[in-house]
């Protein structure tokens, strides 16, 4: 409570947190990568006293399925052709989510002859979007759409809308966009990097982003195959409902109970 993550300049208090930690202190991360990152680099407590504690989503709001109405109101809010397939991504519009991966592996699916628009949802950061809209070929340009920031219930039915929801970024600590895809039957392509293979599991296609010939490959099955999106769309609702918040709960109260017995003991 004395130190706040939203803090601009995190550091003004983030080594006096670090200092403050002892043998009684038990840390939780997000996920077993972000464990991993903090004791490579902070070797301020040891393994066992950190313990990898899953997110979850909010499934009163991402949740699957959606009417004609529905996604005809909101794909028409946003400017999303109704008549073509849609890839969707969502996150913060800055480099480290690799967006220009994005493209390009669109860019591999259009080169195919298919027909599909790119949704990419988030708010911008250093004014990447324009660096972005100066890489799409101009005979591209209609087939992309920049949402800009999209509230949680558009959120929702975008989700349930897409063919695929693609997640390539460069480093994330947990991914939550991917649970919330996931969460509402959509199939997930995603970066076999950090802690994203934690989350995706089996259930979706873990790609190299560099490859983004390989992920129009990828985005071009998910789209002519029928049996396949519906068994990646099954796998994808099976995963996230091993994520919830009850698990995470259960995680922190098991944990804190065994260190309090040990302090007794």
């Amino acid at each position: 409570p004395d130190y706040s993550i939203n803090t601009d300049d995190p550091t003004r208090w983030f080594p006096r947190l670090l200092a403050s930690l002892g043998p009684e202190d038990c840390l939780f991360a997000v996920s077993e990568h972000t464990k991993k990152d903090f004791l490579r680099l902070f070797s301020v407590l040891p393994e066992d006293q950190i313990t990898p504690v899953y997110n979850a989503v909010d499934e009163a709001i991402f949740y699957p399925g959606v009417d004609a109405a529905q996604r005809r109101a909101v794909l028409r809010k946003y400017g999303i052709p109704e008549d073509r397939p849609v890839f969707l991504s969502v996150s913060t519009l800055e480099p480290r989510k690799r967006l220009e991966a994005v493209l390009a592996a669109f860019g591999e699916l259009r080169s195919s002859g298919t027909r599909g628009t790119l949704v990419l949802c988030g708010e911008d950061r250093q004014h990447y979007q324009s660096k972005l809209m100066r890489e799409i070929d101009e005979k591209a340009q209609s087939s992309v759409v920049f949402t800009g920031f999209v509230p949680d219930q558009d959120l929702r039915v975008l989700y349930c809308s897409c063919r695929a929801f693609l997640y390539l970024s460069e480093y994330e600590g947990f991914g939550l966009p991917v649970l919330e895809a996931m969460t509402c039957g959509a199939p997930v392509i995603a970066a076999d990097r950090t802690s994203l293979p934690e989350v995706v599991g089996d259930a979706g296609f873990l790609v190299d982003p560099d490859d983004t010939a390989a992920v129009g490959k990828t985005m071009e099955k998910l789209l002519v195959d029928e049996e396949l999106w519906h068994r990646y769309a099954d796998r994808s609702r099976e995963r996230a409902g091993k994520f919830s918040w009850r698990k995470c709960a259960d995680v922190v109260i098991s944990r804190m109970y065994d260190d309090l017995l040990s302090c007794s003991a």
